[in-house]
């Protein structure tokens, strides 16, 4: 480190930056050898930076504004972008809702269309609520007007009805949606019927009808002649009911004959474990349909099964109270 004694000349210096003169804050440039020495903190301010000397390293720090500017940009641009990014989320959310409640209005006019009536009583109308995941189904019937129509439905007229509506729209969503509904009657807002199925598990209903029809009033012959002409089905094998009859001992008896023109080959191609589960469930459903619409108490129920030809394939006793074949 030394010392040396210079010439300094000043001469008025002045500094522009794009054309307009710097306010030098009492700092005058000067010239040592023909080179001008600028004030640095004034330069670098007018040049939008900003000066710092550190003592403890002897260091002139210099941060360029133009730097510092371009982060904020870069913050703000991060920042739009994430928000940007959140925008389409919602909007592909809004959009998924849309599609979804265009599907769902496109199904309800196609369910009024083809399950306009249960039995005899008119569908005034059928409403969704929910998505492929889970869907809430309201069923509407005027009984001011059809109350008689509703009373002579039986339970398995209501099921079978309410079975094939759920598989449609299982069909049209997804078999795994969760369809939850009611049957309402919109002259007071009575829930008549409540059904549940949870993707392919078995459909749940619940009565709460007895207002309407009396709680099982049938009598027993009118419950066994309306069994005429249903039909079931072991393994793929569909039967009809020929004949039913319920004697004054508790029994049952049901002529079932087969459907099907090939009848015999198919049923002796099925397990005995097949057909015994099948015709389990026949029996219970029978069973059901005279306890719940005639109040009746069977304890068998005897079944047979006739083929193509009027032959009898096999026939069964199901005890009702135990719940299994004899």
């Amino acid at each position: 480190m030394g010392a040396k004694q210079v010439k300094i000349d000043y001469n008025n210096f002045k500094i522009t930056v794009d054309g307009q003169p710097v306010n030098l804050l009492g700092k005058e440039p000067f010239a040592i050898n023909g080179t001008i020495y600028l004030p640095l903190r004034v330069v670098g301010e007018a040049l939008n930076s900003s000066v710092n000397w550190q003592n403890e390293t002897k260091t002139v720090s210099i941060t360029s504004g133009s730097t510092a500017e371009v982060n904020s940009l870069r913050l703000q641009l991060t920042s739009k972008e994430q928000e940007i990014e959140n925008l389409k989320k919602q909007v592909a959310v809004l959009q998924k809702q849309l599609a979804e409640g265009e599907d769902l209005s496109n199904l309800e006019r196609d369910l009024i269309d083809d399950y306009d009536e249960i039995g005899d009583v008119p569908v005034d109308d059928i409403t969704l609520d929910g998505d492929e995941d889970e869907v809430d189904v309201e069923v509407e019937v005027d009984l001011y007007r059809y109350e008689d129509e509703w009373n002579d439905l039986r339970d398995r007229d209501i099921e079978n009805w309410l079975e094939d509506l759920v598989e449609y729209i299982q069909d049209e969503l997804s078999e795994d949606t969760e369809v939850n509904g009611e049957i309402i009657n919109i002259d007071n807002g009575d829930v008549l019927v409540d059904f549940y199925k949870d993707g392919d598990d078995d459909l749940e209903v619940d009565y709460e009808d007895d207002d309407y029809r009396g709680g099982g009033s049938g009598s027993i012959t009118d419950v066994a002649q309306g069994l005429s002409g249903e039909s079931y089905y072991v393994g793929d094998i569909e039967f009809a009911v020929e004949n039913a009859s319920y004697n004054i001992i508790d029994i049952i008896t049901v002529y079932m004959d087969a459907e099907d023109d090939d009848a015999y080959d198919l049923w002796d191609e099925l397990s005995t474990g097949e057909i015994e589960n099948d015709v389990e469930d026949i029996c219970v459903d029978i069973a059901e349909t005279f306890e719940n619409d005639a109040n009746a108490d069977p304890e068998l129920v005897k079944i047979y099964f006739y083929d193509e030809n009027s032959d009898l394939l096999a026939r069964y006793d199901y005890d009702v109270a135990y719940g299994s074949l004899d």
